[in-house]
């Protein structure tokens, strides 16, 4: 790893080549930094008072992947993973996250409203959200009508 200055700040050697080749590093801040790596773990170093990285024990769980881009929220807690079109929001400290694939999108929101419990939006962590769909409280066309509202675009 380099500074802005081209100064080499980190570099390693693993045992596990193949698997850091395709790894995705982010800074979650000045001092931490996290290494995602395909075999589905994301290892963690900071950085100690005499400016040595130290790793961390343990690594986090993380699914499996050939991520191709990286990136940390601003305050370091969700690392955002892409694999192809597919974006994956992870908690840096326990490894959790939500498939974001389609945020947004005319299908994600109609898939929102109807169940927002299903396990590809919040699952059992939903705790206010209402399955308007699931319930019958809304049909299809109700969904869709609110759906172009909530977006903005009767096109879309």
């Amino acid at each position: 790893m380099f500074d802005t200055q081209g100064v080499e700040r980190l570099s390693w050697q693993f045992a596990d080549y193949a698997d850091f080749w395709h790894a995705q590093v982010v800074f979650t801040d000045a001092r931490t930094l996290l290494v995602s790596v395909p075999s589905g773990k994301m290892l963690r170093w900071t950085l100690d008072n005499a400016g040595q990285w130290q790793p961390a024990a343990d690594s986090v769980r993380i699914g499996p992947g050939r991520y191709t881009a990286s990136a940390a929220s601003r305050d370091g807690k969700i690392i955002w993973l892409a694999e192809g079109s597919q974006v994956t929001g992870i908690d840096s400290a326990t490894g959790k996250g939500a498939d974001l694939t389609g945020w947004g999108s005319r299908e994600w929101t109609i898939g929102i409203i109807h169940n927002p419990a299903d396990k590809k939006f919040y699952g059992k962590r939903n705790d206010r959200m209402q399955p308007f769909g699931e319930k019958g409280e809304l049909n299809r066309r109700q969904i869709e009508m609110l759906t172009v509202w909530l977006r903005g675009s009767a096109g879309n």
